[in-house]
């Protein structure tokens, strides 16, 4: 399962309460829903989002269970307790990955993604009911991109990826329009960039799968292990020349080569992380991977790293055999580097 996913989804309209008839509430709340989304694009305000819209969404859910009650509606006191319990759930599990490396923090993402999609069926029943088939065609929508979102959290396939930045680029675009239409420029604007920023991060996601296309790499690599006790995936050269091209912009091909150099691979266990002495059956057996997307990081010494997230849940279990954690550096995706830069001076 894909533990940092290049792009943040939610459905932040379900954190709020909805519409009350009260123009100024109303606006505030349609200005933070157009301004939220441009804040996940900083990675580092992604948890703080998490938690602080968590927050907010379970008490949304108890003043909607607490109406319920009041107007003896059941049946949504019933529907409403449920999402309560998911929201609570997603929440308790944002705070548990950032406790222990052990919890992939994606799993708040299922148990939130499935508080939304019973709020947008709920929706649609309304929609149905009322004939208001804008409302319609966007909760089906959002059903949609919710589901490929959490099918990409477990697959990891990079097609899904973009199928729903596709998708949340022309849903954006559409939701630009109607607010700029309706006089509310800010909104406009925010869905407008969130849009342009999609974008931006679209195109180097598509350069992976037209590369991934036209030259069918190997998605399979031979578990190696070095007298250090690292231990790898090595994998098909090709993969770090071709990428390292295609990326003008991301720097050196990484020091991989040479004499005592592994070239291209998957890094499953630092040297260290386990005594070299302990035997692993696995040295040497064949597995198989999921190319998942591209991204770029700056290190803490200014220099950037560039590499291809793969899904391989087959190594999560060969670290978790060995009582490490699923992932290496707690829930750092397991990848290729392609390219390096070096640090500032």
């Amino acid at each position: 399962m894909i533990s940092n996913p290049p792009i943040y989804y939610r459905q932040y309209a379900n954190d709020v309460p909805r519409s009350t008839n009260n123009g100024n509430e109303d606006q505030a709340k349609r200005i933070c829903a157009a301004v939220l989304p441009l804040l996940s694009f900083i990675s580092a305000l992604r948890t703080p989002l998490s938690l602080g819209m968590g927050i907010c969404r379970n008490i949304n859910h108890i003043q909607e269970i607490m109406a319920a009650i009041k107007t003896g509606k059941y049946i949504e006191v019933g529907i409403r307790s449920i999402q309560l319990a998911l929201s609570l759930t997603a929440l308790a599990l944002v705070v548990t990955a950032l406790a222990t490396p052990y919890l992939n923090p994606s799993f708040s993402f299922v148990a939130l993604g499935a508080d939304d999609l019973i709020s947008n069926l709920v929706e649609i029943v309304r929609a149905v009911h009322s004939d208001n088939v804008k409302s319609l065609v966007e909760n089906s929508t959002q059903i949609i991109t919710t589901i490929l979102f959490v099918s990409f959290l477990y697959s990891g396939h990079i097609e899904i990826l973009i199928t729903l930045m596709s998708i949340q680029v022309i849903a954006s675009s559409g939701k630009a329009i109607e607010e700029f239409s309706k006089g509310h420029v800010i909104e406009g604007i925010c869905h407008v960039a969130f849009a342009i920023l999609t974008v931006n991060q679209m195109i180097p996601q598509m350069k992976v799968l037209k590369w991934k296309w036209m030259k069918n790499p190997v998605v399979e690599g031979i578990i190696c292990r070095d007298q250090r006790g690292f231990v790898y995936v090595k994998v098909k050269d090709e993969y770090i020349y071709d990428l390292n091209a295609l990326f003008a912009d991301s720097g050196s091909i990484p020091p991989y080569f040479g004499k005592g150099g592994h070239g291209a691979h998957i890094t499953i266990i630092h040297a260290g992380g386990l005594p070299a002495n302990i035997p692993m059956s696995e040295i040497g057996k064949s597995v198989k991977f999921t190319i998942s997307y591209h991204d770029r990081l700056t290190t803490a010494t200014g220099s950037t790293v560039s590499f291809l997230g793969v899904s391989c849940p087959e190594l999560a279990g060969l670290r978790s055999k060995y009582g490490l954690t699923p992932k290496e550096g707690g829930n750092h995706d397991f990848h290729i580097t392609f390219g390096m830069t070096n640090a500032l001076p």
